[in-house]
């Protein structure tokens, strides 16, 4: 099987890992919002936008999938090899794997399912793995169906493009193939092809950062004021007014 040029992996994943925050920025004050509750939605309809841009430059297939009446979402297809890439981050990832086999399947446990069994395995090594239900393997069919619809059929094996995130900076990238247990079998280092912050996004952070330790600064300042206010606004008491006057008049 000829897989997906690495170059164009890399475009996918230099579009994936770009910062937003600039963005965001730019968007919130143009718009004057208060508060930011669509901002984690927002950050990825940017990421998105910017992956349908590489791909469709690249000449990869985009298909834009919705997962329910929430959220939506970009895959990227290379009908030469029929893979599928996923994005995600790995913090995200870590937490959908530990949920796999239980009630509730996610579109990842879906997808997995169809890179069949893990490889070079007898029937006695597979039956150490974990046992699922029929069920539960119907089901994931039905939500790979449900979810990619008829474009499913161009479908042959699924990689997640996973992005590696340590204080809100993206400092690697990976792609990742598992087996349909949800196992790791394959994965490739991108993390050279990631998105460095630009000029302007330190100079942003650098603000953010700077009125952040403002805003602490001034309360500060504020209640030292408003005791020395105190103080200079309360009276002195007649009986301590009488002594003072009387130390005066010995002296």
């Amino acid at each position: 099987m000829q897989y997906t040029s690495p170059n164009k992996i890399a475009n996918l994943v230099n579009a994936f890992t770009e910062s937003v925050d600039f963005t965001l920025t730019d968007i919130k004050n143009d718009y004057d919002l208060t508060t930011e509750n669509g901002k984690h939605g927002l950050a990825w309809d940017i990421r998105f936008d910017r992956i349908k841009t590489s791909a469709l430059s690249d000449e990869l297939v985009v298909l834009t999938k919705k997962r329910n009446n929430l959220w939506s979402f970009i895959c990227v297809l290379d009908d030469q090899d029929s893979v599928l890439y996923i994005f995600v981050k790995d913090k995200n990832l870590k937490r959908i794997k530990k949920k796999f086999g239980k009630n509730s399947i996610h579109y990842f446990h879906a997808f997995v399912s169809i890179n069949g069994q893990p490889y070079n395995l007898n029937e006695t090594q597979l039956s150490l793995f974990q046992t699922l239900s029929s069920e539960y393997e119907m089901n994931r069919v039905l939500e790979v169906q449900k979810v990619l619809g008829d474009d499913h059929l161009r479908v042959k094996e699924v990689k997640f493009i996973v992005a590696k995130e340590e204080a809100k900076q993206i400092i690697g990238a990976e792609v990742h193939k598992y087996d349909s247990f949800f196992n790791l079998i394959s994965i490739e280092d991108y993390s050279n092809h990631i998105s460095t912050p630009t000029f302007s996004d330190v100079i942003t952070n650098t603000q953010v950062s700077e009125i952040s330790e403002t805003q602490e600064i001034i309360p500060k300042i504020k209640d030292s004021l408003k005791k020395r206010r105190q103080v200079d606004n309360n009276p002195i008491p007649k009986n301590k007014q009488i002594n003072n006057q009387e130390t005066k008049n010995k002296l």
